[in-house]
């Protein structure tokens, strides 16, 4: 042991980044390594845009995600093979059903940090990175469990400029375009990082189940996606409604009452373009059918009664004609 004043710096298990995508890039390049990805059809575009356009040499595959969000893992994979999955929206996920011989790059995006989803995988090879701007009301962040030491490089992270300076939801559109177009292998943003140790999570838990069992209760059109158990964090509140017309139609109301509702995910036109060879069609039927609310910890049951009573209205207004409700898929 050296005795010294200046003694080499400490680190924690965590290796930080500005974009998530940065994370998930370095994971696959500089930790994991493998010669093939595969990644869920029903999932966020950043994750493929990477791959296309930082991991060239890697090949990409897919594995179904059907519409009650069980995943169709690959029965045989190829050698030196990685398996992206996802905790969706909070909800855990038990990965013991993945082939063994595949790496596991468990996505925590949807979930708050240290976070642990009974997985039974202690034998396996395992990383865990996500986006923190999913959980987190903060303007960036990513983070890759480890320590590391990726080189960073200098960012004048305009996104994040630009999303503290929000006035209403076209800024932060656009902060999101700014992401997708360019983004550099960073660190995350001081002011970020602050809130989200200083963050209580039980309490975020506490809110969000609050919040989305309101919905569950009171929302008068489609049915819950997932059925959130105790001890999950939920993200949003998806419904699946019984048309893409019912789903638009509604959505386009509530943007006019101030309620905000989003679409995850649009299938990414890598995909689109491979339908004849890549299995996915029931993420193209989530895409058409799902709508997604907030439940974020801030809103409490005033915004809650907000959102169930603008879509009644809505119902009032003429939108029984869609159905109320969701379509049974057989997936």
């Amino acid at each position: 042991m050296i005795i010294a004043n200046r003694l080499p710096p400490q680190h924690t298990a965590t290796t930080w980044f500005s974009p998530g995508r940065a994370a998930f890039a370095f994971l696959v390049k500089n930790v994991a390594c493998p010669t093939t990805v595969y990644l869920p059809s029903f999932v966020c575009w950043s994750l493929i845009d990477t791959m296309q356009q930082r991991l060239p040499d890697v090949k990409m595959r897919f594995y179904p995600v059907h519409p009650d969000l069980t995943c169709q893992y690959p029965e045989q994979a190829e050698s030196d093979s990685a398996c992206v999955y996802i905790h969706y929206f909070g909800h855990m996920k038990d990965a013991s059903e993945i082939p063994p011989d595949l790496t596991l790059l468990e996505d925590h995006s949807h979930l708050p940090l240290q976070t642990n989803p009974p997985s039974h995988i202690n034998d396996r090879v395992r990383h865990i990175f996500g986006s923190l701007r999913k959980a987190y009301r903060v303007a960036d962040g990513g983070f890759l469990d480890g320590f590391h030491n990726p080189v960073y490089v200098a960012d004048r992270n305009l996104p994040a400029w630009l999303r503290h300076e929000a006035d209403d939801w076209r800024d932060m559109r656009e902060a999101e375009n700014m992401t997708d177009r360019s983004w550099t292998m960073s660190d995350i943003s001081s002011q970020a990082l602050a809130v989200i140790l200083q963050t209580d999570v039980s309490a975020m838990r506490t809110q969000r189940q609050l919040n989305d069992r309101v919905l569950v209760r009171n929302f008068p059109v489609g049915r819950p996606l997932i059925d959130y158990s105790e001890n999950e964090c939920p993200l949003l509140h998806n419904r699946l409604c019984s048309s893409r017309e019912e789903r638009d139609s509604l959505r386009a109301f509530l943007a006019e009452r101030g309620v905000y509702a989003s679409i995850h995910w649009p299938v990414h036109d890598y995909l689109l373009q491979r339908r004849d060879s890549i299995d996915c069609e029931d993420a193209i039927w989530l895409q058409e059918h799902i709508l997604s609310l907030p439940i974020a910890e801030c809103l409490g049951l005033a915004q809650m009664e907000t959102i169930c009573k603008a879509a009644c209205q809505w119902k009032a207004a003429g939108g029984q004609q869609f159905g109320s409700a969701a379509d049974q898929h057989d997936g």
